[in-house]
């Protein structure tokens, strides 16, 4: 019989990090909105060849990775920073400069 040993702070850990599959998600459907892009459009310029991964970042069900690189990709795409994506801050507009330039 094979004892699994718990970790402290293990399970914290991991409710940490649905936490923030689940607003990353949330915030990428939101910053496409803000762009009027439908999602096979985003997908395709996300380098994805149809939405059913966007999708499931989208909706956070699939909690075992949420790319890095989508992460950046997307900021980007969007126009939005990072620590928005993140949840970190509700504004995802970059700077002055760039209401200027979608004005």
């Amino acid at each position: 019989m094979t004892v699994k040993r718990r970790i402290p702070g293990q399970d914290s850990s991991r409710v940490m990090q649905l936490k923030l599959v689940k607003t990353i998600g949330d915030r990428l459907r939101e910053a496409r909105e803000i762009c009027n892009m439908p999602q096979i459009e985003a997908a395709r310029r996300l380098g994805y060849s149809n939405p059913s991964k966007l999708s499931k970042i989208e909706k956070a069900t699939d909690t075992n990775s949420v790319p890095l690189w989508l992460i950046l990709r997307a900021a980007q795409i969007y126009e939005v920073s990072i620590d928005f994506l993140f949840g970190i801050t509700d504004d995802w507009e970059l700077s002055v400069q760039k209401c200027i330039e979608r004005d």
